[in-house]
């Protein structure tokens, strides 16, 4: 009679001459689970065909890598458009075009660090030592800011005055509607630097 344990060891003699490798390493659940080995030519289907190590995708523009690149590269080219249309906003209505630039990215700049509109706003509002290197007046800071950033206080959060220059050029309107806003053009051309009206305090 064949007891257990040589049954055992007959089995384990026949997985390791199928594994090519001792009868020890064939008793160990982590070492049999393996198949025999098998040369490529045994199989009737190439192994290339059918085995996924081997298999490789051509990268389509529908990927999601390249949509989520293609997205963020059209949201980039967005911002700067608006920043440039801001720009321009301003000096139409007698900016200094250096001035104006050196604000704005100065806020964008500031904007891409802050939480919200409305801290970057506040923040921006007591900045003083900003304020004193850009050489703009208090009054015409505070427009800038008011303009580009919108009205700070959450009742005007669904209102033009609330969204800012930047977010409306963002969501689609164009720098002849913005032009078309008289509220929005008088607290920009009223508050220019050099402007009678403007009340300095540098």
């Amino acid at each position: 009679v064949v007891t257990h344990a040589v049954r055992i060891t007959c089995i384990a003699e026949e997985r390791a001459q199928g594994l090519l490798c001792s009868v020890h390493q064939a008793r160990r659940p982590h070492i049999s689970v393996f198949h025999d080995p098998e040369r490529f030519s045994d199989r009737e289907t190439p192994l290339a065909e059918y085995h996924p190590a081997f298999h490789t995708t051509d990268h389509h523009p529908e990927d999601p890598d390249n949509t989520a690149d293609a997205v963020a590269g059209s949201v980039v080219t967005a911002a700067r458009i608006a920043v440039e249309d801001a720009i321009e906003l301003f000096t139409l209505l007698d900016w200094h075009p250096r001035t104006v630039r050196a604000g704005i990215e100065h806020i964008c700049s500031a904007l891409t660090r802050a939480s919200s509109r409305q801290a970057a706003y506040e923040a921006l509002r007591r900045d003083k030592h900003a304020r004193a290197l850009l050489d703009i007046p208090g009054e015409s800071w505070t427009a800038m800011l008011k303009a580009l950033l919108g009205h700070p206080d959450a009742a005007y959060a669904a209102t033009n005055a609330g969204r800012g220059v930047l977010l409306r050029l963002l969501i689609g309107e164009s720098l002849p509607m913005l032009l078309r806003d008289e509220d929005l053009v008088v607290l920009i051309a009223f508050t220019a630097p050099g402007q009678p009206c403007t009340g300095g305090g540098r």
